[in-house]
């Protein structure tokens, strides 16, 4: 959802065309290639994907292939249609490092579409409306020695809609409504018929800004048809700090979120009495710039939840906890320097207790580093990025609480600029070759190089 939201055609331009490919270890290719443009009243976007990989081990070979394209058309003064098209398909090995005659070969193919008019009836108005559709399939087989035998068959669809209103008024009160239906169906080898499913929601929300301050209110009605429906209130305040130095926010939410139809509805691991996660969320968060350079985010959270949803290992299943607490804190720092450097550094500890006996929720991430640091300097660009997390494991295996860090260089190559732009780059990944992992059905790859050249005009 994240690149079929960002993605556009290339502004001011009849035509961009951009490629990139590369080669790493483990016989690893990876190719992309765009065409773009606007003309006029109309927008285009083509973008095609096409990964391989013989995989560090035995049997985590994979393959992916995307195409995602986008096209748009202005109409009257104010209006736009747009349509969405995305389809990726893939498969890949997926092993068990304890029975090296055992893998599991996974494939998954998926297509999304979006049709979407957006209006401006008035300057101060904004209307969108949208159809979307979406398909989803995994097929999975259990291969042994001597025979193949099928584990997972599966298929999704979903059909669905909205339509969203946006009200300024004197620029000081920004109203947001909308409504989204979604009705699908699902089927799996191991049910005895096909599923159905149906969600809507209604939603508004209205934010009121004054000199330094924004006061935001909401509500959120849910309903589900395995889940039933819930309302979740929200509310808000910003305050903007002298100097524009920064600002203080605060939020209070009620959450509602429903698992998947399918983790009660499965012969072998369903759970029927599974019951949705709802929460009620508490956030307070500083936003500080100074010194030109320099910015800092401190944010304090905690939820009290009901029926958190954890998967049992044992019981190979989905499970509810009657009543839980999340409390943590997050921050981070940037800083950046005419020199061309920049570091960047942030962390978060989350605290997750079963609120009746106190104790540690287990297997879910309590500590997490992320660090990076960028230098630019002529026609190069290097840059080193670090991630450290502790899963909070209960398995044996487990080796975290380190930090794993990637390497890039990126050279720009002497092509005149008529011709555009071109670049060289490559990237060492665990660049300390540090030995971590989480689970033992999960291995990690060690050290591993990377290199490409990127096309753009």
């Amino acid at each position: 959802m994240i690149n079929i939201i960002t993605k556009e055609p290339a502004p001011g331009r009849a035509v961009t065309v951009g490629f990139q490919t590369s080669y790493g270890e483990f016989d690893t290719f990876k190719n992309r290639a765009s065409v773009s443009g606007t003309k006029s009243r109309t927008g285009y976007l083509l973008s095609l994907t096409a990964d391989r990989s013989g995989g560090f081990i035995d049997h985590t070979d994979y393959e992916q292939d995307a195409v995602y394209a986008k096209v748009f058309r202005d109409v009257g003064e104010t209006g736009r249609v747009s349509f969405i098209y995305s389809y990726d398909e893939g498969e890949n090995g997926d092993p068990l490092t304890n029975f090296p005659d055992f893998y599991d070969e996974i494939y998954r193919k998926r297509s999304y579409q979006r049709l979407m008019l957006e209006m401006a009836p008035a300057d101060n108005l904004m209307f969108t409306l949208e159809g979307r559709h979406q398909r989803f399939e995994s097929f999975i087989e259990d291969v042994f020695s001597d025979r193949r035998e099928v584990f997972s068959d599966y298929v999704e669809k979903t059909w669905g809609g909205g339509a969203r209103l946006t009200w300024v008024a004197a620029g000081m009160n920004t109203f947001n409504a909308g409504v989204d239906a979604d009705d699908g169906l699902y089927d799996w080898n191991n049910f005895d018929r096909e599923y159905k499913t149906r969600t809507r929601a209604v939603y508004a929300n209205d934010t009121v800004s004054w000199d330094r301050y924004s006061f935001n209110a909401g509500i959120r009605y849910d309903d589900s048809r395995e889940f039933g429906s819930a309302v979740s209130p929200s509310g808000g305040l910003v305050v903007r700090l002298p100097g524009e130095i920064g600002l203080v926010r605060g939020q209070v939410a009620r959450g509602f979120s429903a698992p998947p139809a399918s983790w009660i509805h499965d012969p072998n691991f369903g759970n029927p009495a599974l019951d949705p996660e709802t929460a009620v969320n508490y956030q307070l968060g500083l936003e500080l710039g100074f010194w030109r350079f320099v910015r800092l985010e401190v944010n304090v959270f905690r939820a009290d939840v009901k029926d958190l949803i954890r998967y049992n290992f044992d019981t190979r299943r989905y499970e509810n906890i009657d009543e839980a607490k999340r409390r943590g804190v997050e921050g981070a720092i940037g800083l950046t320097f005419d020199s061309g450097l920049s570091l960047f550094f942030s962390g978060s500890y989350v605290d997750v207790r079963d609120a009746v006996t106190d104790r540690v929720i287990e297997d879910i991430p309590r500590t997490t580093y992320q660090a990076a640091a960028r230098y630019s300097y002529c026609f190069t660009t290097h840059s080193l990025t670090g991630r450290y997390i502790d899963h909070n494991s209960t398995f044996p295996e487990t080796k975290d609480e380190r930090f794993i860090f990637d390497y890039q260089i990126r050279a720009e190559l002497p092509v005149p600029e008529k011709w555009g732009r071109a670049n060289f780059f490559a990237i060492v990944y665990n660049l300390l070759d540090t030995d971590y992992l989480y689970r033992e059905v999960w291995p990690k790859p060690g050290r591993w190089i990377e290199a490409g050249v990127e096309y753009r005009f």
